[in-house]
């Protein structure tokens, strides 16, 4: 855990937390699983001398996260037995039983539980999985919205949950429908978090400009830390 305070720098596409310390030169770290990138600078460094620095090894920073992304898959090609799956940030294995009762599908301690009947085939459990997915985030979401429709005074119409190739969520002005993508539920809950409120944002503001951006400053100030975690 850093000590506070913490700061945040922007270069380019890449944020970063700056900590300052009792050490003699400045150091640069990406974390896994999301790339995160922290800074470790001397207590009397500049902030523009850490930026500088951060700028100088920019390259390297991409390449880092490039290989942080491309080695830990967001999930598993298939339901197998003791595979790994993410879950609101945590690694689950998957432990499938069989039993003659209807299927179900729980989380126990580090486990995912996927409970079929015999004979099940892979396509049938992952589709199970997939839905389970679903409504964890659509509950999730429910919640998320309830609470953040209030503090931004919008009015939310509908939640749809889905699997999206290409976004983490979508907002429809004219019904005030969000959709979110599932994938969301492999990632940390304040993910989740951050995409309610850049869509809510929307029901403000149309478009990403800056009258968009200050929104999401005035109610989320860290929105883009967690959009480099889902973006990578």
């Amino acid at each position: 855990m850093y000590p506070e305070p913490v700061y945040r720098i922007q270069v380019e596409e890449i944020s970063a937390e700056v900590v300052f310390k009792r050490i003699r030169h400045m150091h640069i770290r990406v974390y896994p699983p999301h790339g995160v990138v922290r800074i470790s600078a001397p207590l009397k460094v500049r902030m523009d001398r850490v930026r500088a620095f951060m700028t100088s090894r920019l390259d390297w920073i991409r390449k880092r996260k490039r290989s942080i992304q491309e080695s830990i898959p967001l999930k598993p090609s298939k339901p197998l037995n003791g595979v790994l799956y993410p879950v609101w940030g945590q690694k689950y294995s998957l432990l499938t039983v069989e039993r003659d009762r209807p299927p179900f599908v729980k989380l126990r301690q580090k486990s995912i539980i996927l409970a079929v009947r015999p004979g099940t085939g892979l396509d049938k459990k992952e589709a199970l999985l997939n839905k389970w997915f679903r409504e964890q985030v659509k509950d999730a979401a429910s919640a998320q919205v309830d609470k953040w429709s209030s503090i931004m005074r919008v009015k939310v119409n509908k939640i749809f949950v889905q699997a999206m190739k290409t976004k983490w969520g979508t907002c429809n002005m004219d019904k005030g429908n969000i959709r979110l993508n599932t994938d969301l539920v492999h990632h940390p809950p304040r993910c989740l978090e951050y995409l309610v409120v850049h869509e809510l944002a929307h029901l403000l503001e149309p478009c990403h400009n800056r009258r968009f951006y200050t929104i999401m400053d005035d109610f989320f100030p860290q929105w883009r830390l967690y959009r480099e975690m889902l973006n990578g």
